[in-house]
């Protein structure tokens, strides 16, 4: 094992989020044989500098930082960075940073993997990309590019909802009046959500179905966060970043 990664996740409150960014690192370190590790912007631990000073603890000198973020919002453009430098200067340890996660080919095919799991053909149901959403204009549409893709793709009609009011702000749907309105114009909807792990805001999601079922008459069903699905994604981004740092070295 000559290879190190660290894969960093926004953090949250909700008590299985960093238990399912664990176990999205090791189907990764499985997948390739590298010595992985999670650190988490807020809420969670270890943060950025304690996971990389452990790596420090166990001979590993530099390694690969994964984000484990989908659009490039203020927490990619501002906070990634910043705790990045914090962690190189505490520990010593220089960190590779991959791309985001992204809203590219490679999200779409696991988004589809996901819906051939969850829905069967015969229910076609409209189905809603939710997602956490952002006061980054850019990175919303990010998301609603990606919703547009999903449903050339499958064949299903789609579209999006974002769980916060940065996006409101911008014009989009989000929250429970942006259910409702979807809900009222869709007799069978599938919640799809954009999210690595779990969270508080998708369990408000989730507890809110049953009532806005009964309120509209529509029937939403919902599938589980992305989870270890996202690690072919992770091999390669590690893969990616093996090659690209022995090519700087040759």
């Amino acid at each position: 094992m000559n290879q190190a990664f660290i894969a960093l996740s926004h953090g949250s409150r909700h008590a299985q989020a960093a238990p399912g960014i664990d176990k999205l690192v090791a189907r990764t370190a499985e997948l390739t044989g590298a010595y992985g590790k999670a650190a988490h912007l807020e809420f969670n631990t270890p943060s950025l500098v304690d996971a990389s000073l452990e790596l420090r603890e166990h001979g590993f000198d530099e390694a690969t930082l994964m984000p484990l973020l989908f659009t490039n919002g203020f927490h990619m453009r501002y906070d990634v960075p910043n705790v990045m430098e914090e962690a190189r200067r505490v520990s010593g340890v220089e960190l590779h940073p991959t791309p985001r996660l992204g809203t590219g080919t490679e999200l779409l095919e696991i988004l589809e993997t996901q819906l051939a799991r969850d829905v069967a053909p015969e229910e076609n149901p409209h189905v809603i990309l939710y997602a956490v959403g952002s006061s980054n204009a850019q990175a919303n549409e990010s998301v609603v590019r990606l919703s547009v893709r999903l449903a050339d793709a499958t064949g299903l009609q789609t579209s999006t909802l974002f769980a916060t009011s940065g996006a409101g702000k911008a014009g989009y749907l989000w929250g429970s009046e942006g259910l409702r309105l979807q809900a009222t114009a869709h007799p069978r909807m599938h919640m799809l959500p954009l999210f690595v792990t779990q969270g508080l805001l998708l369990d408000s999601l989730n507890h809110s179905l049953p009532n806005m079922m009964q309120l509209t008459g529509s029937n939403i069903t919902s599938s589980q966060p992305l989870g270890t699905l996202l690690s072919e994604v992770l091999a390669t981004r590690l893969h990616q970043s093996r090659r690209a740092t022995a090519a700087l070295s040759a």
